[in-house]
């Protein structure tokens, strides 16, 4: 039953994806009902591919009709996944599917401070060229400069500064 569930609340679907098994996704995903399902934690296929850079498989699961614009239970969206996965091509997915550029985690954590803390370029002049907010602080009181400075990414770190971020 390609709609099954573990304990934990994972399909198939789900567990191919966080595999990154695209091939199997395919094949998956015309048998499966419900493209969106999530495990107890408000995982989804397109979700953890995300978190996990699989860029294949949510650009698949997106054209397939899966929900772009979702959070799991902790609030990590898809655009947080794609910025911490260093995908620029995901983060722009998530932006045009109406992912708030700015919307935090439980944590207070940004797609901005993501990309800082991996020190992905790219991704930090996309949402800046998207409107992220600088000066926006997680629970720890961090921005988006202080993480890079704490995780040693001096070209992000130069980046942020010469957008304003103090």
């Amino acid at each position: 039953d390609p709609n099954a569930r573990d304990q934990t609340g994972c399909t198939p679907l789900l567990a191919h994806a966080m595999a990154g098994r695209s091939d199997i996704l395919r094949w998956l995903a015309p048998q499966t009902a419900d493209l969106d399902a999530a495990n107890l934690d408000g995982v989804t296929a397109l979700l953890i591919s995300a978190l996990l850079g699989h860029e294949e498989g949510v650009l698949f699961l997106a054209a397939r009709g899966a929900t772009v614009a979702v959070q799991n239970k902790h609030g990590v969206n898809a655009l947080i996944g794609a910025s911490r996965s260093g995908k620029p091509r995901l983060t722009r997915l998530a932006l045009d599917h109406g992912v708030p550029v700015d919307q935090q985690d439980s944590e207070g954590g940004t797609a901005l401070m993501s990309a800082a803390a991996f020190g992905h370029e790219e991704i930090v002049r996309l949402l800046l060229a998207r409107g992220a907010k600088l000066g926006l602080r997680d629970a720890r009181g961090r921005t988006a400069l202080m993480l890079a400075m704490i995780f040693g990414r001096p070209g992000t770190a130069q980046l942020l500064r010469a957008a304003g971020a103090e």
